[in-house]
């Protein structure tokens, strides 16, 4: 990153705000191992027990793009959960959305 981001903040050691900002409060709790998938499936069991009798057990938004494709597919596929899903069709990367049923 470099200053062509008006809001980057770099401190003494030069490192930036985002970068800082993944070290102290995101990578502690980026868990993709089997503590993350253990952690993943209490949230799924979770929201399962809290949606009980409902249509729906939970609403996702997807932007069209591939990484919101993504979550919903691990929310069904792997979570278990049925998710509704909502898209506006903005016109980006719509193309490489699938139907998820």
């Amino acid at each position: 990153m470099d200053t062509t981001d008006p809001n980057i903040i770099f401190n003494e050691k030069g490192e930036n705000d985002y970068y800082t900002n993944f070290k102290e409060n995101i990578e502690p709790n980026w868990h993709t191992d089997q503590q993350g998938y253990d952690e993943l499936m209490k949230i799924a069991d979770k929201i399962k027990k809290t949606s009980k009798n409902k249509d729906f057990d939970c609403i996702i938004g997807l932007s069209g793009g591939l990484d919101s494709s993504y979550d919903a597919y691990v929310a069904k596929e792997i979570m278990g959960i049925r998710p509704l899903i909502f898209h506006v069709d903005a016109g980006w990367n719509t193309d490489k959305v699938e139907k998820i049923v």
